[in-house]
């Protein structure tokens, strides 16, 4: 067992790629981490503001969207970088100005303090400077919030999916006269080695 074990380790540090699966399923889960990414930037969450317990808006804008925004836009549109489902990778696609740089920062009542500004279209008072920093911080702290979520997620299911292969590969090599004399569910858990821990979640489950 210690021997299976050993080796189960230096496959998987050596390469823990085919433990994920095929290259297309790799890859499907690589964009889907990336739709799943898009899809929590839209999605309402607490408001980001100090103390305030409310929904945010799906869009609050990082920067106005009457001053810099509509100044750069062509046809109520501008261009900004995204992740495509092929394999060019990133490339510019267009994004309406309702959208361009949004992210699910404030609620409707904190929304309505960049108010003066955001009519306006510009920024013209002390006051106004420093919220334009505030919210730029702020979309700066939500966005990395949602990745870092985001990432745990995706790292539960990556190390799910390299136990579950673990498992099925150990099975494999010890046959099935171990495990029958031995009983599947409890010979792994009493003397798992330290370093499997990490790899192999799932074994006390067998």
């Amino acid at each position: 067992l210690n021997q299976a074990l050993d080796q189960l380790v230096d496959e998987v540090a050596d390469n823990h790629l085919p433990f994920l699966g095929t290259e297309g399923q790799r890859k499907g889960l690589f964009h889907k981490s990336w739709h799943d990414l898009g899809k929590a930037m839209r999605q309402p969450r607490p408001c980001i503001y100090p103390g305030c317990v409310d929904q945010s808006v799906p869009r609050s804008h990082t920067i106005q969207k009457a001053g810099p925004l509509n100044f750069i836009a062509e046809r109520s549109h501008v261009v900004a970088p995204r992740f495509g489902s092929n394999s060019e990778g990133y490339s510019m696609v267009q994004v309406g100005l309702n959208d361009a740089s949004t992210f699910p920062g404030f609620c409707q009542k904190h929304e309505a303090i960049f108010h003066e500004f955001e009519t306006a279209g510009e920024v013209k008072t002390d006051r106004g400077i420093l919220l334009q920093v505030f919210r730029t911080i702020c979309s700066e702290v939500a966005v990395k919030q949602i990745q870092k979520a985001q990432i745990r997620k995706y790292r539960e299911k990556h190390d799910r999916l390299v136990a579950n292969k673990a498992i099925e590969k150990l099975k494999k090599r010890l046959g099935c006269d171990f495990i029958k004399r031995h009983g599947a569910p409890g010979f792994f858990s009493p003397n798992l080695e330290p370093e499997m821990v990490y790899l192999c979640p799932a074994l006390n489950v067998l």
